[in-house]
C-alpha cells in the first residue's frame, strides 16, 4: 500500500516512481503467487483474458534483469506484433519466471536467454488432442548444458527441483 502511495504522489518521478511501481506489481504477484497455491491445493480452474504475451514476456525479463546481470546472462526477447491470445496471465508469467529463472541459474559463468513467441502452424501432441491449426508458440532457449534424460522425465511433476535444498 505505501508503494502505491509513493506512486501516486505527484512530486516523486524517476528512479523513485520506478521503485514503487516495481515494488506494487511484485506485492500483486507475490499474492497471485500465494492465491495459485491455494488453486493448485483446490483446483480452481484458470482465470482466462486477453494477453499480449510479447508484452507479459517483457515485463517478466524486466523483473529478471537484475539476476540476469549478476549471472552474467543477456536476455533477448522477440515477439510478434500479434502475440496476444486468451490465457491465464498469471499462470503465465509464473512459467516464465520458473523457466527463466532456471535457465539463469543453469548459466552461473553467463551466456544467453532468447525467448522468441510467434504464430505457427502446428498439431498438438497426441495426449492433448485437436487439429493442426495456427497456434502462439513461446520457445525459450538457452545456452546452458540442458537437461539429462533422468531429470527431463520429471520436466512436469509440481514442485521437483534438482536444487540443493534452501536455493
Amino acid at each position: 500500500g505505501r508503494a502505491k502511495l509513493i506512486l501516486e504522489a505527484p512530486e516523486e518521478t524517476g528512479e523513485v516512481s520506478h521503485s514503487a511501481r516495481v515494488i506494487a506489481e511484485q506485492a500483486e504477484r507475490m499474492t497471485r503467487i500465494i492465491r495459485q497455491m491455494l488453486d493448485f491445493a483446490r483446483r480452481r480452474g484458470p482465470q482466462k483474458e486477453r494477453v499480449n504475451l510479447g508484452e507479459l514476456a517483457l515485463r517478466t525479463t524486466a523483473l529478471l534483469e537484475p539476476l540476469a546481470k549478476k549471472h552474467g546472462v543477456t536476455v533477448v526477447v522477440a515477439a510478434d506484433a500479434g502475440a496476444t491470445t486468451e490465457a491465464d496471465a498469471a499462470a503465465i508469467q509464473q512459467v516464465l519466471t520458473n523457466l527463466f529463472v532456471n535457465a539463469i541459474q543453469a548459466m552461473p559463468g553467463g551466456g544467453s536467454l532468447a525467448i522468441r513467441l510467434a504464430r505457427e502452424r502446428r498439431t498438438p501432441p497426441a495426449h492433448v488432442g485437436g487439429g493442426a491449426g495456427d497456434y502462439l508458440c513461446v520457445h525459450v532457449e538457452d545456452t546452458g548444458p540442458g537437461m539429462s534424460p533422468e531429470v527431463l522425465e520429471h520436466i512436469f511433476e509440481p514442485f521437483f527441483t534438482t536444487k540443493e535444498v534452501g536455493r
